[in-house]
This record gives C-alpha cells, structure tokens and sequence, in this order.
C-alpha cells in the first residue's frame, strides 16, 4: 500500500514539474523568451505596438496566439491565430497571479512572477 502512494505521489509530481515554463525578457531583441521545465526554448512574445496586442511565437517565429485588454472586463483575452477568441487571463489580487481560464471559463493554469530568480512562471492546473 505505502508502494502504491509513493508511485502515486512521484506521478502527481512529475506531471507538476512538466506543466512548468517560465518566462525571461531578452534585451537584445526586445522580447520575451519562454522555456520549457527543461530550459530548452519553446517560444517567444513580443509587444504589437501597432495592433495594440500581446504576441505569443512558436520557436520557429509562427504566430500562434495573442492577447488584447479587455476593459469592460478588466481582463485580456486571449486570441488564436485565427482570431477566436479561446480564453482569458484576469488578475488574481488574492495570490497576486494571474489565472488563466478556457473560452468556458475553466482555469486551466496561473502565472505568477518568482521574485527570487526575477521571472514569470506558468503552472498548467492537472484537474
């Protein structure tokens, strides 16, 4: 029986660890590069100052989401590539993160920023 909590634990916790990615500002390119639990590179965004929008790029420059302000809802709404809109990001005061739900309003995960190692970090929820 113990056997079977520890797997059951060690389960649980690898599924947290590869639900991980942080994020870290580039300098040089004025864009933030997103990692992957392992540290391998799997993405980009960059500020669309013309469309006034957050751009989310796959490691390869293809665009693949991207984020507006919603002020009615004081949220940002999150866009695919083709402009449907598939979710929202709203700040969270309680823990000071923010959550960010499916176009049906279920939390699929948060990012909240690690003061320590000055990063943003996003954890998928696995319920």
């Amino acid at each position: 029986m113990k056997t079977l909590h520890l797997f059951l634990i060690l389960s649980f916790s690898t599924l947290l660890v590869k639900a991980q990615t942080s994020e870290i500002y580039n300098n040089l390119y004025q864009r933030t590069d997103i990692f992957d639990s392992a540290g391998n590179k799997i993405g980009y965004s960059k500020q669309n100052t013309l469309n006034n929008r957050m751009e989310y790029f796959d490691k390869n420059g293809i665009l693949v989401t991207y984020e507006k302000q919603n002020d009615l809802y004081k949220n940002i709404a999150i866009y695919d590539k083709n402009g449907t809109r598939i979710g929202y990001k709203k700040w969270n005061q309680l823990v000071e993160r923010f959550d960010v739900f499916d176009s049906k309003g279920k939390l699929t995960g948060h990012h909240n920023y690690n003061a320590l190692y000055q990063k943003w970090e996003y954890t998928k929820s696995v319920y």
